[in-house]
């Protein structure tokens, strides 16, 4: 034990700079490098349900746009096979 002190030159210091030391390296050290694993954990947590919350989103507005799509194709064929029976009626009715 006093080989170690004696090779960190801990032997000259005085005994309040030793208690600072102590409690660097004893209790502040851990506890900010704790709140660095926890911290960093949770940010890539909060990332990863962030993106894919931007993914259900981006899925849903595609279908929404998609329906819209679909439902303007069924508007334009309805108007489309009227129009084609509004003139194969005419043409029928009138005889030409």
């Amino acid at each position: 034990m006093k080989k170690a002190i004696k090779f960190l030159r801990l032997d000259n210091i005085k005994v309040k700079n030793k208690l600072l030391l102590i409690y660097i390296l004893c209790v502040l050290l851990p506890i900010v490098a704790t709140d660095y694993a926890f911290f960093n954990y949770t940010r890539t947590q909060v990332e990863k349900q962030q993106l894919q919350q931007y993914k259900a989103s981006l899925q849903r507005l595609s279908l929404v746009i998609n329906k819209q799509f679909e439902d303007a194709i069924y508007v334009a064929y309805n108007m489309m096979t009227s129009y084609i029976y509004q003139q194969y009626y005419h043409t029928r009715k009138c005889g030409i």
